[in-house]
């Protein structure tokens, strides 16, 4: 089974990298996260350029328009061929089996 992350963000790019170190200690990892940003400055960008998690796609999509809904969407057009979705906030901070779990 593969599963993708989806996370929507707009001006917490700290916010960003404590979510992108969470999912790093998950016993069971994405096989791609995509950060939908909608920031006015390219910090979250930054970040996620200067991730380098082992065996995960990393996908950046930025919208000017400001829009969870639109950027949850957004998300799933950059989704490639996965079983199971979520979507997260970016101020989550998942327990390491979160993902195996669900």
């Amino acid at each position: 089974m593969t599963y993708s992350i989806i996370l929507p963000t707009l001006n917490r790019a700290a916010l960003v990298r404590n979510f992108l170190a969470c999912v790093e200690t998950q016993t069971v990892l994405p096989d791609e996260v995509i950060v939908v940003d909608q920031s006015d400055d390219c910090a979250t960008r930054d970040i996620l350029e200067a991730w380098h998690p082992p065996g995960i796609v990393k996908k950046y999509v930025h919208r000017e328009v400001k829009s969870l809904i639109l950027a949850r969407n957004a998300g799933l057009d950059a989704c490639g061929e996965t079983d199971l979705v979520g979507f997260f906030d970016d101020d989550v901070t998942a327990d390491p089996r979160f993902c195996e779990e669900m």
